[in-house]
């Protein structure tokens, strides 16, 4: 027996079984009828307005009053068992299980610090270039002669000192720290689905101001055109990823891709997606959602290209192409660094004519 399994056979005692469809639910933090009616029925009837707290994609615990329940997806049904003590079950469970998390976040955090001390040891000692490349919202992420235009905050707090090159918050209104026609490339990769129209309106003049004539931007983002033809064909193969990593719905995995802060229930959209065209659907899908620095990696925007290249054009760029992965029309934006994630992306050049 492994030891997670020693352990919660000490946390735990009995079990009964309720329906999947209540997993719906927990993902928001509700209880569903069914789940209700199964506890009642294993003579553990809930009080109104339970506790609900997702500890994995398919395991929740929830608190009743003094008794406290762990909730297992198990792929056909939900298995229940009821905590021996609540308040024991919490110790445990944090050497047991949370040291592993702790061990594994230290682990990758130690070796970007590794990565990122030789790379700042490169970019200030041995890279040398006459032309200024700049990687938007790049990440930790490194590549001989370009810099990084990012910002640290409770999201994004990995990076080392001097590995940013231009510290700047894509969510303000202040303009680049580049002179006007400066700047001879920009690159900007799974970014801008992050942020809101404004911010982003504002990020794609601010790169026009600072380019070059003749300077080029390339931005890729997940290509929502792509993302809502599989959702109306109902591509189960495309979501597989993102609907295995979240034990998700494909429905839920589509708006993991362009709403992912939002629940939206499947008979809602399959209502919309029967009488909303195209663009209003997505409209309908990320209305009101905005930036929280302290959930920055979610989806809140979306992109086709026909929605991309009217905000560029209105940027000044007047020559905007749709392109392929490792097909920039910029030499130096290719390579296996660049266009990482070609199966769900919209790759897109411009031009500063």
């Amino acid at each position: 027996m492994s030891l997670r399994n020693s352990v919660a056979s000490l946390l735990h005692t009995g079990w009964f079984s309720a329906e999947r469809s209540a997993v719906a639910g927990l993902k928001r933090n509700s209880v569903h009828e069914s789940l209700r009616t199964a506890f009642a029925t294993a003579n553990c009837p809930l009080e109104s307005n339970p506790s609900i707290e997702m500890i994995h994609p398919r395991r929740w615990k929830l608190a009743d009053g003094n008794r406290g329940y762990l909730i297992k997806d198990v792929g056909d049904q939900l298995v229940i068992t009821q905590e021996v003590s609540p308040s024991v079950c919490r110790i445990i469970e944090f050497f047991a299980f949370k040291t592993k998390q702790w061990l594994d976040t230290s682990k990758w955090r130690l070796r970007q610090m590794s990565l990122q001390s030789r790379w700042v040891a490169e970019k200030h000692l041995g890279e040398r270039s006459s032309t200024l490349m700049v990687n938007i919202g790049a990440g930790s992420w490194h590549v001989p002669k370009w810099k990084i235009m990012d910002y640290r905050g409770p999201w994004y707090n990995y990076y080392l000192p001097g590995f940013i090159d231009y510290n700047h918050d894509l969510t303000s209104s202040a303009p680049f720290s580049f002179a006007d026609r400066s700047v001879h490339l920009f690159y900007c990769e799974h970014v801008i689905e992050h942020l809101n129209d404004r911010c982003c309106e504002h990020l794609f003049r601010e790169a026009f101001r600072s380019l070059e004539p003749g300077g080029g931007f390339r931005v890729v983002m997940p290509d929502a055109g792509l993302i809502y033809d599989r959702l109306r064909e109902q591509d189960a193969k495309f979501f597989k990823s993102w609907m295995d990593r979240d034990n998700s719905s494909l429905e839920e995995a589509f708006c993991t891709l362009v709403a992912q802060s939002r629940y939206l229930e499947k008979a809602e959209i399959d209502c919309r997606l029967a009488t909303m065209k195209e663009d209003e659907f997505l409209d309908w899908c990320k209305d009101g959602l905005e930036y929280d620095r302290t959930r920055a990696g979610e989806h809140i925007n979306w992109f086709n290209f026909k929605k991309l290249s009217r905000m560029l054009k209105e940027a000044g760029f007047h020559v905007v192409r749709e392109s392929k992965p490792q097909e920039s029309l910029f030499s130096e934006a290719r390579g296996p660094e660049f266009d990482t994630r070609p199966w769900y992306s919209l790759h897109v050049d411009c031009v500063k004519a």
